[in-house]
């Protein structure tokens, strides 16, 4: 373990101290370690196009529904559906 001087009182402290346990003078925190990599991960455009599309059919799927044609309006709406579900899975899996 590495010691080091405090800024405030110069008492000899540890590295990893968040706060000088004598005067309590906050220091900085230690760098990361080079092989500690945060990994932030997003949701590629695609998937969200494809989650996008998948509602806009349900919509018009629920739209003809509403105007009587009941058996194409189930079939756009069933489609809307499957793409929604294919875009979940392919984004989940994508970053899995």
């Amino acid at each position: 373990m590495a010691l080091t001087n405090c800024p405030e009182c110069g008492k000899q402290i540890s590295e990893r101290a968040a706060a000088c346990p004598e005067c309590a003078c906050p220091l900085t925190p230690p760098p990361l370690p080079a092989n500690d990599v945060q990994t932030i991960e997003q949701t590629g455009k695609q998937f969200k196009a494809g989650l996008l599309v998948g509602a806009a059919l349900v919509a018009v799927g629920q739209g003809a529904c509403l105007m009587g044609e009941g058996g194409t309006g189930m079939g756009i709406t069933l489609v809307g559906f499957v793409v929604i579900l294919a875009s979940g899975v392919l984004g989940w899996w994508h970053h899995g």
